[in-house]
């Protein structure tokens, strides 16, 4: 009985490690994303950040809704956050929507409210909201998606 002790420990130390392998790729999607541009912010819900010169922010609420496959939405893959821009004692809030980009034309929505301007006394910063996929379907279609947040001073 002992000498298949060792056959059956290696048998299951190679099973482990092909189901680790298998699972460690769908975990670690984020890593194969793109680096993002030092004015782009990947946002978090409820975490302050600084951002361009001396403002902070804050998302107080940060929508992603992507369309099931299977599904037939009335509006496809999009993003939404409600924002907090914070200067000094100042604050001003914004609230923006954009679709999540994905090579096809969005033509038939052209009401995007993905960009503003926001201003501290003298100073205006343009505030833009873009949203991507962080994991696609075999098909192409995004199952998972990010909001980011641009901003930089004019």
């Amino acid at each position: 009985m002992k000498r298949y002790v060792n056959p059956i420990f290696v048998c299951l130390f190679g099973l482990s490690a092909v189901i680790f392998a298998c699972k460690s790729g769908d975990e670690n999607i984020l890593a194969k994303l793109p680096e993002l541009p030092s004015d782009h912010y990947a946002l978090t819900q409820g975490t302050l950040f600084p951002a361009a010169a001396g403002i902070n922010v804050v998302a107080d609420t940060i929508y992603i809704s992507i369309c099931p496959l299977d599904a037939s939405c009335l509006v496809q893959d999009n993003v939404s956050a409600s924002i907090r821009l914070i200067k000094g004692a100042e604050t001003r809030s914004v609230r923006l929507f954009t679709f999540i980009e994905d090579g096809v034309s969005r033509k038939q929505y052209p009401a995007s409210i993905d960009s503003t301007g926001v201003r501290f006394g003298d100073d205006v910063y343009k505030v833009i909201l873009k949203g991507r996929y962080t994991s696609t379907t075999e098909t192409g279609r995004g199952k998972a998606g990010q909001a980011i947040l641009q901003v930089s001073k004019l």
